[in-house]
C-alpha cells in the first residue's frame, strides 16, 4: 500500500516546483509604488556610477531544467514593480519536505530590484 503514495508524492513535488518557477517571491524594502518600467537591466554588481533605491528582494526557485528562465522571470517581475534593473546577488538553499521526513534539496536565485533616482 505504501507504493501508492510514491506517484502522488512525485506529482506534488513536480507540480510545486514547476508552478513555483514561474512565480517569483518579492520582499519589498519600501512602501512606495512605481509605474511599470519599460526596460530592466540585469546586473551582477550594484551600480557605482548612479544613484538608486532598492525596491526589494526578488527570488525564484531554480532547477537544472529551467536554465536561465529564472533570470527572465525575475526581470519580468521587476518590470511590473517599476524597477530599472535587478542585481543578481546569489542563491540560497531551500528544502521541500517529502513523505516520512525525507527532504529534497532545492535552490532559489536571489536578486535585488533597484530603481534609479538620477
Amino acid at each position: 500500500m505504501e507504493l501508492q503514495y510514491v506517484p502522488l508524492a512525485l506529482a506534488v513535488i513536480v507540480g510545486v516546483i514547476g508552478c513555483a518557477s514561474h512565480n517569483p517571491r518579492f520582499v519589498p524594502y519600501t512602501e512606495i509604488a512605481y509605474a511599470p518600467s519599460e526596460e530592466v537591466f540585469v546586473l551582477h554588481t550594484m551600480p557605482s556610477d548612479r544613484r538608486y533605491v532598492e525596491l526589494g528582494e526578488v527570488s525564484v526557485p531554480v532547477s537544472v531544467s529551467n536554465g536561465e528562465t529564472h533570470v527572465m522571470a525575475m526581470r519580468d517581475f521587476a518590470r511590473q514593480i517599476g524597477a530599472n534593473a535587478i542585481v543578481l546577488v546569489g542563491d540560497r538553499a531551500t528544502a521541500l519536505l517529502v513523505n516520512r521526513g525525507r527532504i529534497i534539496p532545492t535552490r532559489e536565485a536571489i536578486a535585488i530590484a533597484i530603481r534609479y533616482t538620477d
